[in-house]
């Protein structure tokens, strides 16, 4: 008898459980923002973009292995960018880092990571390198704030911060430069 009065007052439990459990209750719900989410719109592997002149002479061209476009943010996130900038009559700018991201209709880019400028002259190369640029391929602009090194065939200097017309062969550092020249 003992038995039975434990099974039936276990019975009783699970039922009172599950009707509790089963009972109206109210759930707030709120509706989800979509403007703040960042919407993956399109997604590349192995991508090549070539951007070219009224003329059809090349102007600048992307490489790189990913990229994923956000439509809401006009925006491109690049894994390992290469960019090439074309200045006329001059040997190509080629520009590469860690990560990249690109707007504006191609516009305006960053560099981020382990940045690399470099133009092979027949003199030899020139090179500028930091961890961050920003950069306006079509007008073959280049710029940053972080620290920066300038290196050439005869010369090596270090400052902070410097703006490049790359087109132009001209570079502007900002604060703190220190060099030595062969």
């Amino acid at each position: 008898m003992t038995r039975h009065m434990i099974a039936f007052a276990a019975l009783v439990f699970m039922l009172a459980v599950t009707w509790w459990g089963f009972g109206e209750r109210e759930v707030a719900l709120e509706p989800a923002d979509e403007s703040t989410e960042d919407l993956l719109t399109a997604y590349a592997t192995d991508f090549v973009i070539l951007r070219t002149n009224d003329k059809g002479v090349a102007e600048f061209q992307l490489e790189a292995p990913i990229g994923r476009y956000f439509e809401n943010q006009d925006l491109w996130q690049i894994d390992e960018p290469q960019w090439h900038m074309y200045p006329e009559d001059e040997p190509a700018w080629v520009g590469s880092a860690d990560i990249g991201q690109s707007w504006a209709g191609g516009e305006e880019a960053e560099l981020i990571g382990n940045v690399k400028l470099t133009q092979v002259l027949p003199e030899g190369t020139r090179q500028l390198t930091s961890e961050r640029f920003f950069l306006q391929p079509k007008a073959q602009y280049a710029e940053t704030n972080d620290p920066v090194r300038l290196t050439g065939p005869t010369y090596e200097i270090t400052a902070i911060g410097a703006r490049a017309w790359l087109d132009e062969k001209r570079t502007e550092l900002l604060n703190e430069a220190r060099g030595q020249h062969d």
